[in-house]
C-alpha cells in the first residue's frame, strides 16, 4: 500500500517535470518572435 503511493507520487512529479520541460521548450522556443 505505501509502496503503490509512494510510485504514484514519483509518477506524478515525473510527469509534472515532463511538462514544465516541453513548457519550458515551447517558450524558449517563441522568444525571439517577440
Amino acid at each position: 500500500m505505501v509502496t503503490a503511493t509512494a510510485d504514484l507520487d514519483q509518477d506524478a512529479k515525473g510527469r509534472r517535470g515532463f511538462l514544465l520541460a516541453l513548457g519550458a521548450y515551447f517558450l524558449w522556443g517563441l522568444l525571439p518572435f517577440y
